[in-house]
C-alpha cells in the first residue's frame, strides 16, 4: 500500500466530511443519506480542485468521491481490485451492477407493511448514523413511505425501521424493529413517490397525493410511536416542541397530484424542487433549515412550455438539480427532456430543450397525444416517455446527462438510452432493445441503469431492457464503453435477476 497517497488523500476529504458532520464538540459523528437522489447524481473522475469544490456545496459528490477514492487508496497494493463504491453504497434501494461469484441468496428478515407497499419505481432511503463506525442498531434507519392512506391508530404510511443488521449472523439480534410508524397523510392521500432525508436523519420530505391535489410535507421524527397497524399522529406544526414529532405541510397543487416525480431537496439552499402530472414543476422554501412551527411555502410555479394547446400532459418525472449551474434537469412521458433555470427564487425561465427522446416517432415540435400543433402526431405503440429520472454526470469538464425511453420510434429497436452534455446539445443515442415498436405488447418500458465501478475511470453504462422474450422472465444486463461520444455497439451480458419485487413486505437479501 502506498502509505503516502492513502493520507493524502485522507488529508483532502477530512476537512470536507467535517462539513457534514453534526455541530457541537460531542457530536462529531458523520452521517450518511442514501435516497432516491443519491444515484441520479454522480460525479466521474478522481478528486480533482474541481469536483472537491462542487462537494463543498453538495454532500451527494462528497460522499461518491469519498467511498470511491477513499477505499481504492485504502486497499492492498497486493489485492486483486479496491471495495468499489456500488459495493460501499449498497443497501435498500441501491443497485450494484457487479457480476461475480456470490453465495445464494437468502431472505435474513422481513417486515410486514400492513396494506401499503413502496410505490413501483420507487424507493425507501437509508440513513447511517457514523460512516466511520461500526453499523449502528439503534440509529441507522430505513424510511419506508407507502402507496396507502395514512389512517391515525390504523394503517401507517411513513414508516421506520432500525436493527437493520439482523438475522442469522447480525450484529443487531434476530429481528428488525418498527422504531416509529406515522400517519403521514392530510388529506387522505398516499405516497406515490420516493421520500427525502436531512442531512443529520432526522427529518423526512415527502409528496402526497390526494384525490386531485399534491401536498409537500416535512416530518420531523420524535420519540419511537406508532405500529404499522395502528398508526401514531405526528404533532400538527403550530404546536411543536423541540422534542416533538412535528408535521409541516404546503398544498402546492390543488388540481393534480404527483404520481413520477420524487421531491428533489438542495441541502445548500434548503429548497425542494417537486412536479405534479399537469406538467408543471413548484420550487418550495423551508424545507430541513426552517424555525420551530415555521411553515414551507411554494416560490414559483413552471409551466413546462410543451408544444401544442391540448391533449395529453407533459407528465414530469423526478427533477434533478446542479447547484452549481442552477439547472433543473426534468423528463416527461411524452419523451421530452428540459433545462430550466432554477436558481431564481422568483423567476424560472428555460435554458435549453425539449429535445426529444422518446416520443415514439413525434418531435418536440409535434409530441405524441398532443392537439393543435399544427400536424398532430401519434405514437407508434407505448412507453414512449421518460418515466425515471435523468442520471447526471457532474464532472465539471464532461458534465453529462443520460435518459433512458422505452419508444422513440425506431422498428425493432425503439428502447433507446441518449447521453448529452448539460446544454442538451450533442445527442448520441443507443438503441438497447425492441421497446414498444413491433412488440407483443405495447408497453414496454425502460428505467434508468447505472454505472458500474469502471465508468469513473473508462466511462462503461449499464442499464436494463426490457425487451419482449426477456421481458416475460428476467432483465437483461447490457453494457457499453461510454467514452465520449456515446458509440455503440452494445455488449449483452449474463441475465441478470430482477433488482427488486414489490410486495407489502420488507426483505433483506444478501
Amino acid at each position: 500500500m502506498n502509505l503516502f497517497r492513502r493520507n493524502f488523500c485522507l488529508l483532502l476529504f477530512v476537512p470536507l466530511l467535517s462539513l457534514a458532520a453534526q455541530e457541537g464538540p460531542n457530536h462529531q459523528h458523520v452521517g450518511r443519506v442514501l435516497d432516491w437522489t443519491y444515484r441520479h447524481l454522480v460525479v466521474s473522475g478522481r478528486p480533482s480542485a474541481a469536483n472537491l469544490e462542487a462537494a463543498k456545496t453538495e454532500p451527494r459528490i462528497l460522499f461518491h468521491l469519498a467511498a470511491r477514492n477513499l477505499h481504492r487508496e485504502a486497499a492492498s497494493s497486493d489485492q486483486a481490485g479496491y471495495a468499489p463504491e456500488n459495493d460501499l453504497s449498497a443497501g435498500i434501494g441501491e443497485s450494484a451492477f457487479v457480476i461475480r461469484k456470490k453465495p445464494p441468496l437468502r431472505r435474513d428478515w422481513s417486515v410486514s407493511l400492513g396494506a401499503g407497499s413502496v410505490a413501483p419505481n420507487n424507493f425507501p432511503a437509508k440513513y447511517s448514523f457514523d460512516i466511520n463506525a461500526t453499523p449502528d442498531c439503534l440509529n441507522d434507519y430505513v424510511v419506508f413511505a407507502l402507496n396507502v392512506a395514512g389512517v391515525t391508530n390504523g394503517q401507517a404510511n411513513i414508516v421506520g425501521v432500525n436493527r437493520l443488521y439482523s438475522g442469522p449472523g447480525g450484529i443487531c439480534g434476530a429481528n428488525p424493529n418498527i422504531n416509529w410508524a406515522y400517519n403521514g397523510s392530510t388529506s387522505g392521500g398516499s405516497v406515490l413517490t420516493s421520500p427525502v432525508m436531512s442531512l443529520d436523519g432526522t427529518k423526512i420530505a415527502y409528496v402526497e397525493s390526494a384525490a386531485a391535489s399534491a401536498i409537500f410535507h416535512v416530518l420531523t421524527l420524535g420519540p419511537s410511536a406508532g405500529t404499522v397497524t395502528k398508526a401514531a399522529a405526528p404533532t400538527a406544526n403550530g404546536s411543536c416542541l423541540a422534542a416533538s414529532s412535528c408535521l409541516k405541510s404546503v398544498t402546492f397543487s390543488s388540481t393534480a397530484t404527483a404520481t413520477l416525480a420524487s421531491p428533489w431537496v438542495d441541502y445548500q439552499t434548503d429548497k425542494a424542487f417537486v412536479g405534479t402530472d399537469d406538467g408543471k414543476i413548484y420550487k418550495i422554501s423551508c424545507v430541513f433549515k426552517c424555525a420551530l412551527n415555521s411553515q414551507p411555502a411554494v416560490l414559483w410555479t413552471f409551466n413546462l412550455p410543451v408544444a401544442g394547446t391540448g391533449g395529453a400532459a407533459a407528465t414530469p418525472n423526478g427533477p434533478v438539480y446542479d447547484f452549481p449551474s442552477g439547472h433543473l434537469f426534468v423528463g416527461d412521458q411524452l419523451g421530452e427532456l428540459w433545462v430550466i433555470n432554477a436558481k431564481s427564487a422568483a423567476t424560472p425561465t428555460l435554458a435549453a430543450g425539449p429535445v426529444m427522446i422518446g416520443g415514439g416517432g413525434c418531435t418536440a415540435a409535434h409530441p405524441p397525444g398532443r392537439t393543435g400543433t399544427g400536424t398532430d402526431c401519434n405514437a407508434s405503440g407505448g412507453s414512449f416517455g421518460i418515466p425515471d429520472s435523468i442520471l447526471f454526470d457532474s464532472n465539471s469538464i464532461s458534465g453529462r446527462v443520460y435518459a433512458f425511453s422505452g419508444n422513440d420510434g425506431t422498428a425493432g429497436a425503439s428502447a433507446v438510452v441518449a447521453q448529452l452534455a448539460s446544454d442538451l446539445t450533442g445527442l448520441v443515442r443507443v438503441h438497447v432493445g425492441r421497446g414498444s415498436v413491433g412488440n407483443i405488447t405495447t408497453d414496454v418500458d425502460i428505467h434508468s441503469g447505472d454505472f458500474d465501478n469502471k465508468y469513473f475511470d473508462t466511462t462503461p453504462l449499464a442499464a436494463i431492457s426490457t425487451s419482449a422474450a426477456q421481458r416475460l422472465a428476467r432483465p437483461a444486463l447490457l453494457s457499453t464503453g461510454l467514452d465520449s461520444p456515446l458509440t455503440p455497439p452494445w455488449t449483452q451480458l449474463p441475465p441478470a435477476l430482477p433488482l427488486a419485487i414489490q410486495r407489502p413486505e420488507i426483505h433483506v437479501l444478501r
